[in-house]
C-alpha cells in the first residue's frame, strides 16, 4: 500500500508540474482568445456571447463565440457593435479557468489527504488497523472528488463590470474592458 500512496502522489505531482510548464506554439496569424464575455443587456434582450475585441468611446465590438481569430480578421470574423447604452453588464473570465481549477482542487484534495493519513500514524491492535500509508490512501480517495469540486466552483467565477446603460460609466470602466479586449481600437466603425 505504501508504494501506492508514494505513486500516487508522485503521479499528481507530475500531472500538475506538466500543466503548469506546457507551452502551446502558436503561429503568428491565429492566435487563441484569451478571455471568454458575457454581455447582458438593458431589458428582456439575451445574453450575447463571445470575445471582447475593442472598445472606442461609445461603443464595444465583440466578436461571437471565437475560439481563434485571425488578424485581419476575415469575412465569417465580422464583430457586432454594441452601444454602451444598451449594455447592463459585461462579465469576463479567462478561457480554461474552471479546467485548471478542477486539476488544482484535485491536487490540493489529494495532498491533503494524503498528508492527514501519513500525521494520523499506524494503527495498532484494534479490529480495523490501518497503516498510515492505507490512511493516507483512502484519505485522498476520499478528499479527489470535493477537491474537484470546489476547484472548479472557484474557477468558473467571472469578473463583472457594471456599465447599466450610463455612458459616463461605461467612460470610467473603459480602462478595466481594455485589460480584456484583443485590440487596442476599433477595427470597424
Amino acid at each position: 500500500m505504501r508504494n501506492t500512496a508514494i505513486f500516487l502522489l508522485s503521479a499528481s505531482c507530475l500531472l500538475l508540474l506538466n500543466s503548469c510548464t506546457a507551452v502551446q506554439a502558436q503561429s503568428p496569424d491565429k492566435q487563441k482568445t484569451m478571455y471568454r464575455c458575457w454581455v447582458y443587456f438593458e431589458g428582456p434582450t439575451p445574453v450575447y456571447k463571445g470575445v471582447l475585441l475593442s472598445t472606442s468611446d461609445s461603443t464595444i465590438q465583440v466578436l461571437p463565440n471565437a475560439k481563434r481569430y485571425n488578424l485581419p480578421l476575415t469575412a465569417t470574423q465580422t464583430p457586432i457593435s454594441i452601444p454602451a447604452t444598451a449594455i447592463k453588464e459585461i462579465r469576463f473570465r479567462s478561457k480554461g479557468r474552471p479546467g485548471r481549477g478542477a486539476l488544482f482542487g484535485a491536487l490540493i484534495g489529494v495532498a491533503t489527504g494524503a498528508i492527514i493519513g501519513f500525521a494520523d500514524g499506524d494503527d495498532e491492535g484494534t479490529f480495523f488497523a490501518f497503516s498510515a500509508e492505507d490512511k493516507a490512501l483512502i484519505g485522498s480517495t476520499l478528499l479527489l472528488l470535493p477537491g474537484i469540486g470546489i476547484g472548479t466552483l472557484v474557477g468558473s467565477g467571472k469578473k463583472k463590470i457594471n456599465i447599466q446603460g450610463n455612458p459616463i460609466t461605461y467612460q470610467n470602466a473603459r480602462s478595466s474592458l481594455q485589460k480584456y479586449a484583443l485590440q487596442p481600437a476599433p477595427q470597424y466603425e
